[in-house]
């Protein structure tokens, strides 16, 4: 196994533009969203609290999920499209050990994705705190942080979910689809009504990430606890279903 996850995630280098453009979407984003908080909000950053700062801050960690997406699906996706499985599966003939350890490996890049974007998401949050007059170590501290962590969580959940539909799916458009399905359902989920929000939240990735973070509204709250159970069962499902597809079907397109 050990020798499979680092066989993986050497193969990730060919991909280190887009795990670079992943990194820089969340500060980025970050950046635009605080410097058009004033026109978005009608307030100026000296009249808005520290907290909604950090968590509109926060915001660029969606841009990094996304391109997270991306680079997940096109990862394991483009590994069927070129035909290299077959080369991958000769060197890994057991299909759970090397399932295990692509989904290893993106799992790997995306915290490390992860970590990087949340360290420039949080200098980005203390610069528009500082500008407003604000303590820059809110970032640190009381609900801020939790909100920033908590954001933290969806590059990495929804890298794992795209890994496992591109195993599913057997290409990059599917991963990529399966994945922005997800969080498209969740934007318009409010749509329908509190009864529908409420009644999707217990199995909603959306609602479960904002209640970790401290971002739920009453329809979706959770808990952090009833969160996290939500977001792990989310991927052992979609894990159990690409490694008992993966192992049953021939390699290739």
């Amino acid at each position: 196994m050990k020798t499979a996850l680092l066989s993986e995630l050497l193969k990730l280098r060919i991909f280190m533009p887009l795990a670079l453009i992943a990194v820089g979407a969340g500060p980025a984003v970050a950046v635009i969203i605080c410097a058009t908080l004033p026109v978005t909000q009608n307030s100026g950053l000296a009249d808005l609290s520290a907290e909604n700062i950090v968590s509109a801050s926060a915001l660029g960690l969606d841009a990094c999920a996304v391109a997270t997406i991306v680079l997940a699906s096109v990862a394991v996706g483009s590994e069927f499209s070129t035909g290299q499985i077959t080369q991958s599966l000769w060197l890994t003939p057991r299909r759970r050990t090397l399932f295990g350890a692509k989904l290893g490996s993106v799992g790997i890049i995306s915290i490390g994705i992860t970590i990087v974007a949340l360290a420039g998401t949080s200098v980005v949050a203390a610069i528009a705190l500082a500008i407003g007059g604000h303590d820059p170590f809110a970032v640190v501290a009381g609900n801020s942080i939790r909100t920033l962590f908590g954001s933290a969580l969806m590059p990495v959940f929804y890298g794992l979910v795209a890994a496992c539909a591109a195993m599913v799916f057997r290409s990059t458009g599917g991963a990529i689809m399966t994945a922005l399905t997800l969080v498209l359902v969740a934007g318009i989920t409010p749509w329908f009504g509190d009864r529908v929000a409420e009644a999707l939240a217990p199995v909603s990735p959306s609602a479960a990430i904002h209640s970790v973070a401290g971002l739920a509204s009453h329809v979706e709250e959770l808990g952090a606890l009833g969160g996290t159970v939500t977001l792990v069962c989310w991927i052992v499902a979609a894990s159990v279903i690409a490694v008992t597809l993966f192992a049953r079907r021939d390699g290739g397109s």
